[in-house]
């Protein structure tokens, strides 16, 4: 990943692997503080479920727009508060917490066809943001590993503002269907999907 690899410390290994990182995110921890970082650090977190939510949407018939999400993922964040727009990220998320509020589509998801989670049970993104736009609204841009196959990808994201002591993000990224070996349903299921990330983070 751009940027290097960051040296372990023991309570950020310990909250890390408590936190259920996987090993490929090890080698790039980015290490949560013991204490409150001084203006102008990097801040680190490890994000989960409980901080934030990653939705999906696709059209129907060109008509229509479902949307679900995945209840369960985590990710290891260093930003700065003041320059969010050189924000790191890398994350894991199982592909078997997809969810929609349709009868059967959890399974549909699970299923060979779609996110094959038997064979492939977590998706896999590292990204860097590439330290152009504003701090309001920045892109990230790295790789998506998805039924085992990995792909460029892009996240545009935006700090949409602080409250109550917390920093509120929000990314949005596009991906192709075809891209990543999902080709049934292609009359009914559009081949974009967009995916849409939201976490709060204390500051």
């Amino acid at each position: 990943m751009p940027g290097g690899v960051f040296p372990p410390r023991l309570p950020a290994l310990a909250a890390a692997r408590a936190a259920g990182i996987s090993r490929r995110a090890l080698p790039l921890l980015l290490l949560m503080p013991a204490a409150r970082p001084a203006r102008g650090e990097l801040w680190r977190h490890v994000i989960t479920e409980r901080e934030g939510r990653i939705a999906f949407s696709a059209r129907h018939l060109g008509l229509l727009r479902s949307e679900g999400e995945f209840r369960r993922f985590r990710a290891l964040l260093e930003l700065d508060p003041e320059r969010p727009e050189a924000t790191r990220i890398a994350g894991t998320v199982e592909t078997g917490s997809a969810t929609v509020a349709y009868p059967g589509a959890d399974e549909m998801l699970r299923s060979e066809a779609f996110f094959d989670s038997a064979r492939h049970p977590e998706a896999h993104f590292e990204g860097v943001a590439l330290g152009a736009g504003r701090a309001w609204r920045f892109p990230i841009e790295g790789t998506l590993t998805l039924r085992g196959i990995r792909r460029p990808w892009l996240l545009e994201a935006r700090l949409l503002g602080r409250e109550g002591g917390q920093a509120l993000f929000e990314a949005v990224g596009r991906l192709s269907r075809r891209a990543y070996g999902m080709v049934a349903e292609r009359l009914l299921i559009g081949d974009e999907i967009v995916i849409t990330i939201s976490v709060r983070v204390p500051v």
